[in-house]
């Protein structure tokens, strides 16, 4: 399975966003529930609640203040493959 971010720029902004934020210990918490979750996804990729019937989007929450957004879309080899977006609220300190 292989994986792909889509919207660059905008995981580029919410890691940004987390870096100048967050402290080092929250950034290694996400990091390690963000890890689990594609493991999980990797293995069981229809694992989580869809959101949008539609477009088949799917949902995972990864912390209280971080959501998983993803596809699957089959590919011609007949695995699969999902695309990530991670969504950060903004969190008052």
């Amino acid at each position: 399975m292989a994986l792909k971010f889509f919207r660059q720029n905008e995981l580029e902004q919410t890691i940004n966003y987390l870096q100048e934020n967050w402290t080092d210990k929250e950034l290694r918490i996400l990091a390690l529930k963000l890890e689990d979750t594609l493991i999980l996804l990797s293995q069981n990729p229809k694992l989580f609640q869809v959101i949008e019937v539609t477009n088949k989007i799917r949902r995972v929450v990864i912390l209280s203040h971080n959501t998983l957004y993803y596809k699957i879309k089959k590919i011609k080899s007949k695995s699969f493959h999902f695309s990530p977006i991670v969504k950060t609220q903004t969190k008052d300190h």
